[in-house]
């Protein structure tokens, strides 16, 4: 197969959770015979990141209310001149992670059968967002979803709401995975004061990283490690056994995992309306061998019975009520890993990339 990836909106790097997700799809089709090429419209934030390599359309990106409307143009000219490359690519199949619509987007579905990922619901999503932008997706949201020629989704629960299967897209159900063969089993540390870790990114609040000073002030006797924040990012106090990493990469960030003994989850999935999810961070925990706190419903490692994975309930008093189960859970996880033939079928990413290039053949052989 000749596959056109598409990127929307956000610049994505080799150091990001979804960047590395991406990279590691390319990389997989391609060991299984097919052609590939990354196409990402992006706004034209500087960084000194590495992004994936790919073909790149660039666009302002303005924050004043009075560049509104330059932004729109801008962004749509981007979206014309990415569609027009992946025309002249002439792909079998396009796939892209379902996002805001943008003008002339619509005209992709005319080069080849399009494949759309559905990480979440968007509807809840975008209420976030604030009133304009939730009426502008609700209203053009079918835009994209009523032309897919299929649908992957990331856990159960999304693939079953009605937002979704009223369009009755052919559709599977793939979890996020990792790739094992880059991820290094890492021995337990040696700590009489257990270390909680947790990795997340500021402005995302289904991470929940205020309810981790919530767990900081009730266990005052573990220490809990956040990867991603800065102390200045966060208002408030902050108890001296809650300590913020800051954005680490490569040997920095490998080196603070291999120091927990336990690693938790996103914390607040309900404020996105959701109970079920296969976040990559999870599943890069699971990968390394730390025993993991999942407050919600993981869509491959739920109800596994591995005594190394806890599994909290998911609302906004998940950690109040399950403090002491957690600080328990992390005392007993001293010196212990999960072993990873207990769960590389469950998360390797090269299982995973194989559903999903059949699935897209079953779509181009149904055409």
């Amino acid at each position: 197969m000749k596959i056109a990836c598409v990127n929307l909106h956000w610049p994505r790097t080799l150091e990001s959770g979804v960047g590395k997700k991406i990279d590691n799809q390319l990389s997989l089709w391609r060991e299984n015979g097919n052609e590939v090429k990354l196409f990402m419209h992006m706004h034209n934030e500087k960084s000194d990141q590495t992004l994936l390599d790919g073909d790149y359309f660039e666009y302002e990106n303005n924050d004043s209310i009075k560049e509104l409307l330059s932004t729109e143009i801008s962004r749509s000219r981007a979206m014309k001149k990415l569609i027009d490359s992946v025309r002249i690519y002439q792909p079998d199949i396009i796939y892209f992670r379902n996002s805001m619509f943008v003008y002339p987007l619509h005209d992709i579905f005319s080069i080849a059968p399009v494949i759309l990922e559905i990480i979440s619901i968007d509807v809840f999503e975008h209420r976030l967002l604030g009133f304009p932008y939730s009426l502008y997706n609700r209203i053009t949201r079918g835009i994209c979803l009523s032309r897919a020629s299929g649908m992957v989704f990331v856990s159960r629960e999304v693939s079953r709401s009605p937002y979704f299967t009223k369009f009755n897209k052919p559709q599977c159900v793939i979890g996020d995975g990792v790739p094992l063969d880059r991820i290094p089993e890492i021995k337990a540390p040696n700590n009489q004061i257990p270390i909680i870790s947790f990795v997340g990114s500021p402005g995302k609040i289904w991470h929940g990283v205020d309810k981790l000073l919530d767990l900081a002030k009730l266990c005052p006797d573990i220490r809990v490690h956040v990867i991603g924040y800065d102390r200045s990012e966060v208002v408030a106090t902050i108890p001296d056994n809650l300590i913020f990493l800051g954005y680490l990469k490569g040997d920095a960030y490998s080196a603070a995992l291999a120091r927990s003994d336990v690693a938790i989850s996103s914390l607040a999935l309900h404020r996105y309306q959701l109970q079920e999810m296969s976040t990559l961070k999870t599943r890069e925990y699971a990968a390394m061998g730390i025993p993991v706190i999942i407050p919600y419903t993981d869509t491959d490692l739920h109800a596994t019975g591995l005594n190394e994975i806890l599994e909290i309930e998911n609302n906004e008093r998940n950690v109040l009520n399950s403090a002491n189960q957690i600080r328990d859970f992390a005392y007993s996880m001293r010196g212990k890993r999960i072993k990873r033939n207990e769960i590389n079928n469950l998360i390797d990413s090269s299982v995973k990339e194989k559903q999903r290039l059949s699935f897209f053949e079953k779509i181009l052989a149904q055409r």
